[in-house]
Order: C-alpha cells, then sequence, then structure tokens
C-alpha cells in the first residue's frame, strides 16, 4: 500500500511553492477556500499550513483579514525544498492512483508514445528533445490521478530539477542521468500498468535521492 501523505504537509509545500517561485509576492492576500478547492482538501489542512508558514515568517496573519505574503526573497533552502515537494507530489498522485484503481478495479493503461519518443531523444543524444519529452511523459503519466492541480506542479518542478541538473553537469554526467531517467521511468510505467504502487514509490525515493547528489 502506498503511504499516505498528510494533507496539512501538501498544502504547506503547495502555499510554499507559490511564494518560493515569486508567484505569490509580498503583501498577497492568500485565500483558504481556493487553496481548499485547487487542492481538494478541506479548509483544516490549509488552515494548519498557514499558520505553521506564519510562525517560519513565509506568511502573517492580520486579524480579521486572513494570511498575507511576507516572504523577504531570500531562502538558502530552496532546492532542498522542490526536492522534497517533487518527491510528495509524487507519493499523493500514487496514493490517488491506488484508489482510483479500487473503485474501478482497474486503471488506465499509460499512453508510451511520449515514452518512445523521450528514448529516441536519448538515443539521438539530443538534450533538449529529451528534457521536452521527459516532461511531456512526466504529464501524461501523472494525469491518470485525476488531480490537475498536482499534475501541473509536479510537471513544472521536474522540469526545474531537470533543466538545473543539465546545468550542472558536463556531458558525459549528464548522459547517465539521462540513462537513469529513461530506466526508470520505464519501470514506473510497467508498474503503474501492473498496479504495484508501492514499488513505484520506492522509485521516486531513488530519483529524489539521484536529483538531491547532483542539486545539494
Amino acid at each position: 500500500m502506498v503511504k499516505g501523505q498528510k494533507l496539512e504537509h501538501i498544502a504547506y509545500l503547495y502555499i510554499k511553492n507559490r511564494i518560493l517561485i515569486d508567484e505569490w509576492k509580498t503583501g498577497y492576500h492568500i485565500i483558504e477556500a481556493t487553496i481548499s478547492e485547487d487542492l481538494d482538501v478541506s479548509r483544516s489542512p490549509v488552515r494548519s499550513a498557514l499558520k505553521r508558514l506564519d510562525e517560519e515568517n513565509y506568511v502573517e496573519a492580520k486579524p480579521y483579514r486572513g494570511y498575507f505574503v511576507k516572504y523577504d526573497g531570500h531562502d538558502d533552502q530552496i532546492v532542498a525544498h522542490k526536492l522534497l515537494y517533487f518527491q510528495i507530489i509524487g507519493y499523493r498522485l500514487l496514493e490517488r492512483m491506488q484508489k482510483i484503481n479500487r473503485k474501478r478495479s482497474h486503471i488506465d493503461a499509460i499512453d508510451e508514445s511520449q515514452l518512445k519518443q523521450l528514448i529516441a531523444a536519448y538515443q539521438d543524444g539530443d538534450k533538449d528533445a529529451f528534457n521536452e519529452a521527459a516532461v511531456a511523459y512526466s504529464e501524461d503519466f501523472l494525469k491518470i490521478a485525476d488531480h490537475p492541480v498536482l499534475v501541473a506542479e509536479g510537471k513544472a518542478n521536474f522540469a526545474d530539477l531537470l533543466s538545473g541538473s543539465q546545468d550542472i553537469l558536463a556531458g558525459n554526467e549528464f548522459h547517465k542521468l539521462q540513462t537513469m531517467l529513461v530506466i526508470y521511468l520505464e519501470d514506473m510505467t510497467r508498474l503503474v500498468n501492473e498496479e504495484r504502487y508501492t514499488d513505484c514509490q520506492v522509485i521516486i525515493d531513488l530519483m529524489t535521492k539521484r536529483l538531491t547528489n547532483i542539486l545539494q
């Protein structure tokens, strides 16, 4: 069984990410109801997440008005945040896949056409085409979890981590990362189609560890 994630933690990472990527700037009014709807959770975990972010000085509570962004634009933990967010989004979406599978007795098989494009780009040594195909395939893979907001978050975060890795690694080392990603994404596809969600979670952990070693 896929390890469940506390909804408060997901809400916390989602809100913090909006702040760190500078989409919600200082003074932005955070609306609990909107986040609750976007994440398909009750307001309680959103409120708990905001209280935690208040304690960490990312937001501030104003009496009778709600929460507002307070971020000063400096955070040396942004890479660690992105890596954790990548991991937790993966867990959450796998959990949803598992629930969908239980309700329907099966889950739709993944369209592997994007995976074939990814492998072709890898074999051609085209880094830009590879990155584009990897991100496109991540979206196709994750969308079966039926959570548009987290799928978009997962796609954007994966693209950012992949781009960051390419900037850091020399040609041969990035090729090794590409090899790993092809293997892992092939395995993830097979495991989801076989309804082996816990094994998929192990692969997400391995991918996160590999990206952590590169980026930190």
